[in-house]
């Protein structure tokens, strides 16, 4: 019976290092069109995409539950293909769900 208890004890202290694995984000690089429907954490760099000719069509679109999407201090830039700001169009980011946390994001607009 000790034997067994052991084994017990043994296998329960070893599922919380299991569990921290299992809930670390998958790291992505962005892409134009992108639908995010888990935690991820963003490859870092510098990212510039242009907006589509819609509202309703972000460039990166987010939706679900209780997801966190880490930018990972990610630049988002407004545009590839101008530097005006008053010449930009489109949406970047929307957010659709509930307990959604979207943290470490820097945009920039020239």
């Amino acid at each position: 019976m000790k034997l067994i208890k052991d084994g017990i004890i043994l296998l329960l202290i070893g599922l919380p290092s299991l569990a921290i694995k299992a809930a670390e984000p998958t790291t992505v690089e962005l892409k134009r069109g992108m639908v995010i429907t888990k935690s991820i954490l963003v490859k870092k760099g510098n990212y510039a995409f242009d907006g589509y000719d819609s509202l309703n069509r972000p460039v990166i679109l987010i939706k679900g539950d209780n997801i966190i999407v880490d930018f990972n201090d990610a630049v988002l830039k407004g545009s590839i293909t101008t530097q005006i700001p008053s010449e930009f169009f489109g949406l970047a980011i929307m957010i659709r769900g509930n307990n959604i946390t979207l943290k470490n994001a820097n945009t920039i607009l020239i």
